[in-house]
């Protein structure tokens, strides 16, 4: 179990109760996945785990399997790239807050498709909510987009599923 302290202000003073220190906790992404503890873990792989089927989109993380209703593809998911507003407050790929608010978050230019440090950490985290949803990412859209334009909205939901996840 990953430990997290919980304190309430962030180094501008902010006011968001109950984010966890996030200065730990970013640099423990960087090294692995902080819902598995798995460093293997991409923030993917533990979503998917041992299913056989493959049946996931990489996008909103929903499970797009035979039956469900819900078949589309990374391409077609509602929660695409150029779909995706983020007023460049975040990354459209990794979804992490970008800004001199949150350490180690780097720039936006350090975060280009396929070559983020934090993969699909970040996102594994923010759309714990919408796994396995099957509405082809309508849901973890709407999420998204507001949270990536507001970073107290992003450190709320950061807290809220680490703290149900990890620092239980």
């Amino acid at each position: 179990m990953h430990e997290c302290r919980l304190v309430s202000h962030l180094p501008d003073a902010t006011l968001i109760p109950g984010w966890i220190d996030h200065q730990s906790c970013m640099a423990d992404l960087i090294n692995q996945c902080l819902v598995c503890n798995n460093r293997d873990c991409d923030g993917f792989k533990c979503v998917v785990g041992n299913d056989p089927s493959a049946c996931w989109c990489r996008r909103c993380m929903g499970f797009t399997g035979t039956g469900s209703g819900n078949f589309h593809t990374n391409t077609q998911c509602r929660l695409i790239v150029n779909n995706t507003k983020t007023e460049g407050e975040s990354c459209p790929f990794c979804f992490m807050a970008v800004g001199d608010d949150i350490a180690g978050s780097g720039s936006l230019t350090e975060h280009q498709q396929g070559k983020c440090i934090l993969k699909d950490r970040v996102k594994r985290v923010l759309l714990d909510r919408y796994i396995g949803a099957t509405d082809k990412g309508t849901s973890a859209k709407m999420r998204m987009d507001s949270a990536l334009q507001n970073h107290e909205l992003w450190f709320e939901l950061m807290a809220e599923n680490l703290k149900k996840n990890i620092c239980q």
